[in-house]
């Protein structure tokens, strides 16, 4: 083993030297909010905003 990867799948965008990274694909991700939450009434969310939640996911 060499220590090299073909391919790396990751989140976000990588800015890595030497390496090119295309999006592969993009997918709303929703967000269930009791009405009485302090982020419900925002129309968007951005990770930093849910970074303290708790999270359900499902297995699919």
């Amino acid at each position: 083993m060499k220590g090299r990867l073909d391919i790396v799948f990751v989140t976000g965008r990588p800015e890595l030297q030497g390496h090119i990274s295309e999006p592969l694909w993009t997918e709303h991700i929703y967000v269930v909010l009791p009405e009485g939450h302090g982020l419900a009434a925002l129309d968007s969310l951005c990770w930093p905003e849910v970074r303290h939640e708790t999270f359900f996911v499902s297995s699919g």
